[in-house]
């Protein structure tokens, strides 16, 4: 089914001018369990403490329920750039389909992180995610990619950390980065460009196996 929304602007336009619509909308963050809606709220312990991620990440073969963080976003057909700014408590990070330019200060205990503005993404590919996870960050120089891992700090007990970065070390994107996300208790592996998130005992096996290393550096 699908529903059309309709807004009818008491306003006259003038010919050659740019106009900016801006509409106020409160989306929803929904439990682990709510199929085919997103954002999802994860909760789990990270070094003892109860922690959360917030992740808006579709499949890639999503066609609805894209609704839940902007108003007529069930399309999958109309291809866009978005320009993206999140607001997050200091302590948290945020990451997004683009790299990160800017992080300044918003009121107390609080950040706004701003993004670069997207290449053209189906609204089905734009993704976000907030937690606070640990981070590990390398490049590979020579695809010129920034890999990004993101893991709960217990995961370094059964894995040296680095060894997860080369589960995304060899994908390529014309974003030129990559962050990877490790969420226990999830089942799917979901990608979309920019960013990937896996089951935490999926990433750690699949990094135990890997025999091939891809050199990467703190700077190229």
């Amino acid at each position: 089914m699908t529903q059309i929304q309709r807004y009818v602007i008491n306003h006259v336009f003038e010919e050659q001018k740019l106009y900016v619509a801006v509409i106020e909308f409160e989306g929803n963050v929904f439990p682990v369990n709510a199929l085919e809606r997103t954002p999802k709220l994860y909760t789990f312990t990270n070094n003892g403490t109860k922690s959360y991620a917030i992740i808006h990440l579709n499949k890639i073969n999503a066609d609805y329920g894209l609704r839940y963080i902007t108003p007529s976003f069930d399309s999958s057909t109309y291809p866009s750039k978005f320009n993206l700014k999140i607001v997050r408590i200091n302590n948290y990070f945020s990451i997004s389909n683009m790299p990160l330019i800017n992080s300044v200060p918003f009121n107390g205990n609080l950040t706004e992180d701003i993004f670069e503005t997207s290449v053209i993404l189906f609204p089905t590919q734009f993704a976000f995610g907030v937690s606070n996870l640990k981070s590990l960050s390398k490049k590979n120089c020579p695809a010129n990619m920034n890999i990004n891992v993101h893991y709960r700090t217990s995961v370094s007990k059964n894995i040296d950390p680095k060894r997860l970065l080369q589960l995304f070390a060899n994908e390529t994107n014309n974003i030129f980065k990559i962050d990877g996300i490790l969420i226990p208790n999830i089942v799917d592996i979901a990608e979309q460009p920019g960013i990937t998130v896996m089951n935490e005992d999926t990433a750690i096996k699949s990094a135990q196996k890997l025999s091939d290393k891809i050199q990467l550096f703190d700077n190229c």
